[in-house]
């Protein structure tokens, strides 16, 4: 799922050498959410509209389903099901299929299984737990539903539009929105906690590890709170609008900012270790492996950086604009991009694939 897992640590398992070899590209049309991965194979929606079924070592597209609306929301697997929603308003002045769906695919076959109605457009990226798929939509609202059927089981209105995406350290369910609350949920709906914070929570998504939960805000704060309570443990400022989601490995949290910057702080106070500076603002969310940061930028770079000390080792140039977030699995890296395309790299030389 969007940020690896359903605490959204943005860590992967798998190792990619931090100076990668693209092993081949695709063309896809303009690619804004993020890919996943599962038994080698790399699952793509476009903006366009088709989600993309990709075998991760050839590059052959398995499949592919044309939704008809606007994909931006990451996608999620579970027990070979797929979850994609719309954002049927995303193109100005447009509109698609007139309303806002949830999908579910077949994974394997590419089939649609079953659809929900959503009075709203779908930016947030699902998360599951026990078989219960959570999202929100600019409708306000978060959604519950059973991943096997389609049946709601409850929804939660915030007093704002929910463009975060929701994570759980599987007992609670933590969300943003723009009414600039963050929402600890339970699983049956309930508030445990909210807790205001300086400005709306935009497109940053919460991620945890021990008992604290990490989100960033559009007024440029990145927070730390504990989980249990909501109580603000520190703050941070990067100065201007924070819509990349924080990733979390050991004792370091990460986060990139509109100000161009990506950031490494200490997780227990928030004292800077360390920051990187791309060429334009980063939208994009950091992915990590055991000693290097991936991420992409609006300069249309995807950049390696070393975790221990914020220095550059891998820079490669796309054609245009990055807000796809880095997607790491099988020892490869996937990262979709504006230019229409995309890139898969690895950590030896591949033989040629046409």
């Amino acid at each position: 799922m969007f940020r690896a897992n359903t605490m959204h640590t943005g860590a992967s398992s798998s190792n990619v050498y931090s100076r990668p070899s693209l092993h081949w590209i695709a063309e896809l049309g303009q690619i804004v959410a993020s890919p996943i991965i599962s038994n080698k194979i790399v699952y793509v929606p476009s903006m366009l509209g088709t989600v993309f079924a990709l075998n991760t070592q050839s590059k052959n597209i398995l499949w592919s389903l044309n939704i008809g609306s606007p994909l931006i929301s990451s996608p999620l697997i579970h027990d070979n099901v797929l979850v994609v929603s719309t954002f049927d308003s995303w193109v100005k002045g447009t509109q698609y299929l007139g309303s806002n769906y949830i999908f579910t695919i077949d994974a394997l076959r590419g089939k649609t299984k079953w659809k929900y109605q959503v009075n709203g457009d779908v930016f947030s990226s699902p998360c599951v737990v026990n078989h219960t798929c959570f999202i929100g939509s600019l409708n306000k609202n978060v959604y519950a539903l059973d991943i096997r059927t389609g049946e709601l089981k409850w929804e939660y209105n915030t007093d704002g539009e929910v463009w975060s995406s929701p994570a759980s350290d599987n007992d609670t369910i933590f969300v943003g929105s723009d009414d600039g609350y963050l929402y600890a949920l339970d699983h049956d709906g309930g508030l445990v906690w909210k807790t205001k914070l300086d400005f709306m929570i935009r497109s940053s998504s919460p991620c945890m590890s021990d008992d604290r939960v990490f989100v960033g805000t559009y007024n440029g704060m990145m927070y730390a709170l504990d989980s249990n309570n909501g109580k603000v443990l520190w703050e941070l400022s990067a100065a201007a609008p924070v819509l990349s989601s924080p990733a979390i490995l050991n004792d370091k949290v990460f986060f990139a900012s509109s100000d161009h910057k990506l950031y490494c702080l200490n997780a227990k106070d928030g004292k800077k270790l360390w920051d990187f500076e791309t060429n334009d603002k980063i939208w994009s969310s950091p992915a990590l492996t055991e000693n290097t940061v991936f991420i992409g930028s609006l300069d249309g770079h995807v950049y390696s950086i070393d975790l221990k000390d914020g220095r550059q080792t891998w820079k490669f140039p796309t054609m245009q604009m990055i807000d796809s977030s880095p997607c790491i699995a099988d020892g490869m890296l996937f990262i979709g991009s504006r230019d229409g395309l995309l890139y898969a790299f690895g950590s030896t030389v591949p033989d040629y694939i046409g």
